[in-house]
């Protein structure tokens, strides 16, 4: 006898035969079919029969067909002869092995295109037409198992669902490998670390991104070790950040705030800082580097009760400062000399209303200090000046 089409038996032939082409089945191709009709015929409602109950491609057809309309489990992708059976709603492992053959692709080259995807899968016996891998890709993408990489090309990288294989730590320890001794490496240079075939500016992008693994330098590119940013810094104070600040630092007579300080070298340094990720404390490192070059010393004081920390040049702020109470103490004498002492307990405040310095008033408020003091012992250590109680303060 000849036993009708069991619907289930057929249903689970036809995810069976998706399982192993990653949810594509391929109507038009005779070994899809025969495939399908080789597990209903083998499946255990259908086996041990005296006659063995067979299927027609019309009898799958007709099934995929109902299936597809369910839109439960499958999709129809073109003129019925391409369907798609959503891999991550079928019974069994097969997410993970599917997860599995993406990590294996992965694991050998970081960076693949859809060519190389599907390249990869037909070696896994996986059959994806290249009009239907666009749809792969989006599965793919929607469940983060991939991650497109720019947008003017066609790369694509690990997911988070694929965290396991893309170690972040693993990748920047291949580009450091491969930098050597200086910590550059050329873009042949990454891709030949990567195995990439082509590096454009996306998968540089990216690769900064990532794990702030480069960073550009002239024709080069520098991994992210630590001698090779203490070279990087090196190089950016060398090359007139240092010099930049202290064109800025002479603006503002020769003291800073923390504050302001941090804001100009920011500036300054904006080129040397375009690629590099504030996670690595670069700037702080360029910092260092600058004060130190410049000669700037740190100081911390107090101005109205609230304590502020400046950076000086204590040459350079010492000379502003001796300059200002001679002119100072040169002004009451020449009061003096004029008999006229009554003026004499304007002259401080003349000069603290037509002098003012920096860029900030704790600054200037800071320097008046210091020069109010300075002018007051130069005053006091001048014999031919005898009436300095009669300044007031």
């Amino acid at each position: 006898m000849v036993r009708s089409v069991d619907t289930e038996a057929l249903k689970n032939a036809i995810q069976g035969e998706a399982k192993q082409n990653a949810g594509f089945l391929y109507m038009q191709d005779q070994d899809t079919v025969g495939g399908i009709r080789e597990r209903y015929e083998n499946s255990e409602k259908t086996s041990g029969l005296r006659i063995k109950s067979s299927v027609s491609e019309e009898n799958i057809r007709s099934r995929l067909s109902s299936l597809a309309e369910s839109k439960h489990y499958i999709t129809a992708v073109r003129d019925e002869d391409v369907y798609f059976l959503d891999p991550f709603k079928l019974p069994g492992n097969e997410s993970s092995s599917l997860k599995n053959i993406l990590e294996r692709l992965f694991r050998t080259q970081r960076y693949h295109t859809q060519t190389s995807i599907v390249d990869y899968l037909r070696e896994a016996d996986i059959r994806i037409a290249e009009d239907d891998l666009p749809l792969f890709v989006r599965e793919m993408k929607r469940r983060d198992l991939l991650r497109e990489v720019g947008g003017t090309t066609a790369y694509y990288r690990p997911g988070s669902s694929l965290a396991e294989n893309s170690d972040l730590q693993e990748l920047s320890v291949i580009l450091e490998s491969d930098a050597g001794r200086d910590g550059c490496l050329t873009v042949s240079g990454i891709g030949a670390a990567l195995d990439i075939d082509t590096v454009d500016e996306d998968i540089l992008t990216d690769l900064t991104e990532r794990v702030g693994a480069l960073f550009e330098l002239e024709d080069a590119f520098l991994v992210n070790t630590n001698k090779a940013l203490d070279q990087y810094v090196s190089q950016a104070v060398n090359q007139g950040l240092a010099r930049e600040f202290e064109e800025a630092l002479r603006s503002n007579d020769w003291v800073m705030t923390d504050d302001r300080l941090e804001t100009v070298l920011r500036r300054e340094a904006s080129s040397a800082l375009s690629a590099v990720d504030n996670e690595h404390d670069m700037f702080y490192d360029l910092k260092s580097a600058v004060i130190d070059a410049v000669g700037v010393e740190e100081r911390t004081i107090e101005i109205e009760g609230e304590p502020v920390k400046l950076y000086e040049r204590p040459d350079e702020i010492q000379s502003l400062v001796n300059s200002e109470a001679e002119r100072i103490r040169s002004d009451v004498a020449q009061k003096v000399d004029n008999d006229n002492p009554e003026s004499m307990s304007f002259v401080l405040q003349e000069y603290a209303t037509f002098n003012t310095y920096g860029s900030d008033e704790r600054i200037n408020t800071y320097v008046h200090d210091r020069i109010e003091t300075a002018a007051r012992d130069a005053i006091d250590a001048d014999e031919d000046i005898n009436v300095w109680e009669t300044i007031e303060t």
